[in-house]
């Protein structure tokens, strides 16, 4: 019992003769009187009595049409999902960042993305960086955006640069310091990220590479939170330009020499299989990462 038979019993009924049905099947009469008469035979049902030079429906083939009128509708369906999911218009997609990520660079893109995209769900967890990769491993997320070094296992999808800039309490800085120095700052009250972090472990690197050391005042986990110590005078602190971008926070923001480099990565795992729908979110992500120099 073909698809092709049903649909062609189901045209010959709703439109009342087998030429009609030919002409919407685009084949012969020939070919849908064959199909008629296979699915009579697959189904052991007589579906049809002529009446003159008409084909009437019996009880039982209105019973069946009635089934497969159902069944059909069930397939159109089936169809329009498969077509939605190939083209990522449905589905689900679990992200996890680091707090710097998702606090500040992602919900603009998200936004953007799930404005023209209504259909798709996203979770985002907000993660530190060995809770990710874990997430990431286990199959619990499918697409990490985490800074550092990645575990060789896996796929690096798109890299973009980060931007850090000095941050320091209002006044704290004459306004024509356009750059400062790092070795100019090394005796102010510095608010630093917690050690083990990767940004932390950047900066302490980029430190010792230009014999330079801070007086680290406080150590916090988050960069928003560093930001609003600044602000409220706590210290000065370097941060990715993101996190002051929109002017939260009441600081000055100066660049500073040597220049930090660092970078985030937009990864997921060599094994399985990702859904269509992280395809394209991962294809989208790549675009806006590309047509940055760095998060602003």
């Amino acid at each position: 019992m073909s698809i092709r038979a049903l649909e062609a019993f189901h045209a010959v009924v709703t439109l009342g003769s087998v030429a009609a049905a030919a002409e919407q099947l685009h084949v012969t009469q020939p070919a849908v009187s064959h199909m008629l008469k296979s699915l009579a035979d697959a189904t052991g049902l007589t579906l049809f009595r002529k009446q003159g030079r008409r084909l009437v429906l019996t009880e039982d083939g209105q019973v069946f049409f009635n089934d497969v009128s159902s069944a059909l509708n069930v397939l159109s369906g089936l169809q329009a999902s498969a077509k939605s999911i190939r083209s990522a218009r449905t589905g689900n997609v679990r992200l996890g960042a680091i707090p710097v990520v998702a606090d500040h660079i992602l919900p603009d893109l998200l936004g953007c993305y799930m404005k023209n995209n209504s259909d798709i769900g996203i979770s985002l967890e907000v993660v530190e960086l060995h809770r990710a990769i874990n997430l990431l491993d286990a199959g619990s997320i499918d697409i990490a955006i985490l800074s550092g070094s990645p575990p060789d296992h896996f796929k690096v999808h798109a890299a973009f640069p980060g931007n850090t800039v000095l941050v320091a309490p209002p006044g704290h800085f004459e306004e024509e310091q356009a750059k400062i120095s790092l070795s100019d700052i090394q005796e102010a009250p510095f608010i630093a990220l917690s050690a083990g972090s990767p940004f932390r472990y950047a900066l302490d690197q980029h430190l010792a590479a230009h014999n330079l050391s801070l007086n680290i005042r406080a150590q916090f986990r988050t960069q928003s939170a560093i930001a609003g110590l600044v602000a409220a005078g706590a210290g000065i602190s370097i941060l990715d330009r993101s996190v002051v971008a929109k002017r939260r926070f009441d600081v000055q923001v100066l660049e500073f020499g040597p220049p930090l480099q660092w970078s985030f990565q937009l990864l997921t795992r060599k094994t399985g299989i990702l859904s269509t729908a992280a395809e394209h979110l991962i294809e989208f992500l790549q675009i806006q990462f590309a047509r940055q120099t760095g998060p602003q």
